[in-house]
């Protein structure tokens, strides 16, 4: 069994019909966003483009989950298209600190 199965079929990647609201900022906007909210640790993990295993270790409270964030949406825009995942060790770290 698999969560695939409950899923309605059609192309994943494409615009759900009945959308017309559309966000008024520029994709530049974004990206400008992003960066000026990280710290000097994280945008070094969000610009590194080059580490095949690339990884961010810290305390609790340092920003990990952020960083992360910010480097999917980056990397999403830069890499349009393309099928991406993200995976936590457990369901509840997912729900409870990533999905948050």
């Amino acid at each position: 069994m698999s969560l695939l199965s409950h899923l309605a079929d059609g192309p994943i990647l494409e615009k759900p019909t009945g959308l017309t609201t559309r966000c008024p900022v520029s994709e530049s906007e974004y990206r400008e966003r992003i960066a000026t909210t990280l710290l000097p640790a994280q945008k070094d993990f969000v610009e590194d483009n080059d580490t095949l295993i690339l990884g961010l270790c810290a305390g609790f409270g340092a920003g990990k989950t952020r960083a992360l964030c910010a480097k999917i949406c980056l990397d999403a825009m830069d890499q349009a298209g393309t099928v991406m995942a993200v995976f936590e060790p457990t369901h509840i770290l997912l729900r409870d600190v990533f999905c948050r």
